[in-house]
């Protein structure tokens, strides 16, 4: 994700992000290659959104839209960030 594609998702509604790699930022040796570091992760000094990184087992949730998500983080003092379980819940 660019500073760019995470403000347009934003300015669409959406207020948290996933994904299956281990940055939500582009590779490190992208972010040297552009001299641009992070900014997907900057963006929430500006504007309210989350993201997570790492999520598992997304092809058990299959092509469902609409599904709801729970978020239960491990609770952390004095950081920016920390691992959650995340559930997606289904609709029959």
């Amino acid at each position: 994700m660019t500073r760019e594609s995470t403000l347009h998702l934003i300015h669409k509604g959406v207020r948290l992000m996933g994904c299956d790699a281990i940055t939500f930022d582009p590779p490190v040796w992208a972010m040297f290659e552009r001299k641009q570091f992070w900014e997907a992760h900057r963006v929430m000094n500006e504007e309210p959104y989350w993201h997570l990184e790492n999520l598992m087992n997304l092809e058990q949730i299959g092509r469902s839209h609409g599904f709801k998500l729970a978020v239960f983080p491990i609770k952390w003092v004095n950081t920016t960030a920390a691992p959650v379980r995340a559930v997606a819940i289904l609709e029959d």
